[in-house]
């Protein structure tokens, strides 16, 4: 599950925060959403305890970006979920937190990409090659990159490989589409009713353009490329997108 609060949906000026997933078509599908009107532990504890109770249960994983609220309050009301943080929001700050010259240094931008989102690293090949990163770039006193390090388990992939998400989900960008998504129905002049109108119409075309590919599937005949029976069964259990994926990593 992803979630993220998005702004100007309304005119009371209440945080619309959408929880967002990927359904078994590889399309962002939304949970469920909360209105609040602070952004704070409170009201998120809040917010979380109502997503519980309307779903019945927490997800494996939970990703936001670093907002230090969701720190203290996710595993609070959710213990046994895991929470990621969004790998993308912590580097589009890189630029920011390096000095000019190592910004503009393509060498450094590079290596440190391969060590941060390279997924078939182990966590010992991880450990590795971020100490190396940082003395060859003299940061391992730099504040902010001991801070990323301290919190390595909740953003490196290789602290994430007993999570399986098929590769689905690693940022919040998901959220961050659906919540944009959202803004082509409702704006910051809406009256709740509105909004809440907007809202459902909204997941009514969710629920249609799911329903129209399941029927798409049932009715499909997928081409078989190899004689392997692992590729038959895929064919059989898969829906047709995730079938299609499947077929050319085979």
């Amino acid at each position: 599950m992803s979630f993220d609060a998005t702004y100007s949906t309304n005119k009371y000026k209440l945080v619309f925060v959408p929880f967002t997933g990927v359904d078994n078509h590889k399309r962002c599908i939304t949970f469920g959403a909360g209105l609040l009107s602070k952004e704070n532990s409170e009201s998120y504890e809040w917010l979380l305890n109502s997503f519980k109770t309307a779903m019945g249960a927490t997800p494996r994983c939970a990703i936001t970006d670093q907002d230090p609220v969701l720190k203290v309050t996710l595993p609070k009301v959710m213990p046994t979920t895991r929470h990621r943080f969004c790998m993308w929001h912590i580097m589009t700050k890189v630029g920011d937190k390096v000095s000019t010259e190592l910004a503009k240094n393509k060498e450094f931008r590079k290596a440190l990409n391969n060590t941060v989102w390279d997924e078939t690293l182990s966590i010992e090949e991880f450990e590795t090659k971020w100490q190396m990163l940082m003395e060859e770039y003299n940061l391992s006193d730099d504040t902010w990159f001991s801070q990323l390090y301290e919190a390595r388990a909740n953003w490196i992939p290789a602290y994430l490989q007993d999570i399986f998400m098929g590769g689905l989900l690693k940022t919040t960008s998901r959220s961050e589409s659906e919540n944009s998504y959202y803004g082509n129905f409702t704006n910051h002049h809406c009256t709740l009713v509105e909004f809440y109108m907007q809202f459902n119409s909204v997941i009514e075309e969710q629920r249609y353009k799911q329903g129209k590919l399941n029927a798409e599937c049932e009715g499909s005949f997928l081409e078989i490329k190899t004689p392997l029976g692992i590729e038959r069964q895929a064919a059989a259990v898969y829906t047709t997108t995730m079938f299609y994926e499947f077929q050319k990593e085979l």
